[in-house]
């Protein structure tokens, strides 16, 4: 299959390093390299390993703040709460540095200086492909007054019909060894029929040379499991958030039915079978439960699917190379993967049904309330449809 073109708001982003170190960024942070959405400055990497988000000004940041609070806190016994922590980043309270200065900040207050300490969700990746989607069709909450209504009706005109939009992809290009970023413009510029809302969320699955379909079946898991819980419960709604989407792109190696490794064939699962599909690799363990799940296809190994790349699974921070100009995309910027410094815990176990994570972001506009999230099930129910649309086709 052909790439799915795309012509507006792509660039290619480096698929090593965590940050951009900058004089100003407090005690050794460095950016958060990955982040495809929202603003760059506002999100941190800590030197533990932790996301840090900028408290934003209030109501909005306290707000989230308190969600967050609630859902960890360590007395909480509502049981839809509890129940909740499932699909949120890991809280882990809050973290100032000991300078009022950050980048990209001229307002140095207390609020600005404060920061929300969260789990890096794509830690387990090697290289993480990532999807930040917002989800409902409302992107207003109760309060907003007129103006604030009819701006966001303006800036997001088919969100009450499709129910979500793309704020930004990264997706892992196999053949450059590099990352394919999607900004909000791509989002933006796609129409709201489901064909033309499949091909373009099918870039997200794209590496340059496959679909990586094998992913889907986990992401609709997680999905089922968050769209159950939305079913049941009553006590929240929930407007501007988004869901963090991210899947593995090094492709794993197979092992051979003696359990040798085949060095130069990479593994590419059947969606059915892709919670079967096994290899071994140093600490790392899969499950081969059938032989005929998997199809050998032929790789280059200057890709990261190296034995390297696999046996060292966690990133930690690093210079991120220069960037490139692409000279066959307009908006396309792209830098090599060489040198990447990873490492791996040996309590790390990754099978390819846990390739892929879906975890719920962005609570500054989250309200209590007495009935069903419609807004929320409505939105998340369709980008359900599109994946197994494009589960389907290919």
């Amino acid at each position: 299959m052909a790439y799915v073109s795309a012509t507006s708001g792509t660039t290619l982003v480096p698929s090593g390093g965590e940050g951009e170190a900058l004089p100003l960024l407090p005690h050794g942070c460095v950016l958060l390299h990955h982040q495809v959405a929202g603003h760059k400055a506002a999100m941190l990497l800590h030197p533990d390993g932790a996301v840090l988000k900028q408290l934003q000004p209030p109501p909005r940041g306290l707000r989230e703040l308190q969600m967050y609070s609630q859902v960890f806190d360590s007395d909480c016994t509502d049981k839809m709460l509890l129940a909740l922590r499932e699909f949120l980043p890991h809280f882990q309270g809050t973290w100032s540095p000991e300078e009022g200065i950050v980048c990209g900040s001229s307002n140095n207050n207390n609020n600005n200086a404060l920061y929300i300490k969260l789990e890096d969700v794509t830690r387990h990746f090697s290289m993480p492909c990532i999807l930040d989607v917002k989800i409902g069709r409302c992107t207003y909450d109760p309060f907003a007054s007129p103006e604030k209504v009819l701006y966001e009706r303006r800036k997001y005109p088919n969100m009450e019909h499709v129910g979500f939009i793309i704020l930004g992809m990264r997706v892992y290009q196999a053949e450059s060894n590099s990352f394919k970023v999607y900004d909000k413009a791509f989002g933006r510029a796609l129409a709201s029929d489901s064909n033309s809302l499949r091909i373009g969320l099918s870039n997200f699955f794209h590496n340059g040379q496959s679909l990586r379909t094998d992913v889907i079946p986990g992401i609709m898991h997680r999905l089922g499991r968050i769209c159950a819980w939305f079913q049941r419960q009553t006590c929240l709604h929930f407007y501007r958030s988004s869901l963090l989407i991210v899947y593995e792109g090094a492709i794993f190696y197979p092992t051979s039915l003696c359990g040798t490794i085949l060095p130069t064939a990479a593994v590419e699962c059947r969606p059915e079978a892709s919670a079967s599909c096994y290899a071994k690799m140093g600490s790392w363990s899969v499950d081969s439960m059938s032989q005929h799940c998997c199809k050998k296809t032929r790789v280059k190994r200057r890709t990261a699917c190296s034995p390297v790349a696999l046996h060292n699974s966690r990133a930690r921070p690093r210079e991120v190379a220069p960037a490139v100009k692409n000279a066959n995309d307009e908006h396309s910027v792209t830098t090599d993967a060489k040198g990447l410094n990873l490492s791996h815990s040996s309590n790390d176990q990754v099978t390819l049904k846990h390739l892929s994570d879906v975890r719920m972001i962005d609570f500054a506009h989250v309200f209590p309330a007495s009935d069903r999230d419609e807004g929320f099930l409505f939105g998340l129910q369709k980008f359900m449809d599109v994946l197994q649309m494009i589960r389907e086709t290919h």
